[in-house]
């Protein structure tokens, strides 16, 4: 299942009004010549004591008709992660079928809008993975929906209560 451009920018709207609600999880819309995106940061430290920003990015791609999850990952002092770091940060439920074929699933390439590389979650198969969820829901953000599903492998939720606000205005 795709998407139009026109509903993608109306859901990430949706999203970062919906998330100004819930300090942490905010996401905020950039304009840009090449177009809009939606994108939030957070600090996190790992088991180890590292402590790493992330930055994730919501892009539209118009050739898929999808949305895509471009992010980056920097250590304290500002270094990026080499990408077989970022494979090794996979969640755990996703960790083996990402590490079976890493390129394929999480690779890095030029931002749509920033012209800089970025890691990203490569969206072959999300048009694929989309039409499934959406024979079971008659209404529905699929950006969110669609975060709800990439977004966890790599370390990316959404609390319930927004994504249960962001739905009901779905509803309406």
């Amino acid at each position: 299942m795709e998407i139009t451009q026109e509903q993608f920018m109306n859901e990430i709207e949706t999203i970062a009004t919906t998330s100004s609600n819930f300090p942490g999880q905010e996401w905020t819309i950039v304009k840009t010549p090449a177009g809009s995106f939606v994108k939030h940061r957070s600090v996190e430290a790992t088991a180890d004591g590292l402590v790493l920003t992330k930055e994730y990015h919501i892009c539209f791609n118009p050739s898929y008709g999808v949305p895509v999850l471009y992010f980056n990952i920097w250590t304290q002092d500002g270094k990026l992660l080499p990408i077989e770091q970022v494979w090794q940060l996979v969640c755990s439920s996703h960790k083996e079928a990402v590490l079976l074929d890493p390129w394929t699933a999480i690779s890095q390439q030029e931002h749509p809008h920033l012209g800089a590389p970025w890691f990203h979650i490569h969206p072959c198969h999300t048009a694929k993975a989309m039409s499934k969820l959406s024979q079971s829901t008659t209404q529905f953000n699929y950006v969110l929906s669609w975060l709800s599903m990439f977004g966890p492998v790599v370390g990316l939720s959404i609390p319930n209560q927004m994504m249960t606000s962001i739905y009901k205005q779905a509803d309406k």
